[in-house]
């Protein structure tokens, strides 16, 4: 059985806020990833940590570097890797621990 990992809720927040811009760019990762993010966090959203398989997260954290990527200028540019890349950075840190 794969070990699950306890994530900040506030934190997903974020994540998923990123991801759904993702759905505005037609990207498939994106799509996808909040789709099992939702499935994996489905009956936690009151509480202040969502369990998440390693997985999930290391396919988030790949698809938040791609959208940040992808994302072009529809931000600033040092908002757009600050967003991107600090939630993506964090979300390993969560894996590596």
């Amino acid at each position: 059985m794969t070990q699950l990992i306890a994530v900040p809720t506030r934190m997903l927040t974020e994540v998923q806020d990123l991801l759904q811009y993702g759905l505005t760019k037609d990207c498939i990762e994106a799509a996808t990833a909040l789709a099992d993010l939702r499935r994996q966090s489905d009956g936690f959203q009151d509480c202040p940590a969502v369990p998440l398989s390693p997985e999930l997260l290391t396919q988030m954290h790949r698809t938040l570097l791609l959208l940040c990527i992808a994302a072009g200028s529809d931000f600033q540019p040092g908002e757009k890797v600050v967003r991107f890349t600090r939630n993506a950075d964090q979300l390993m840190a969560f894996v590596r621990e």
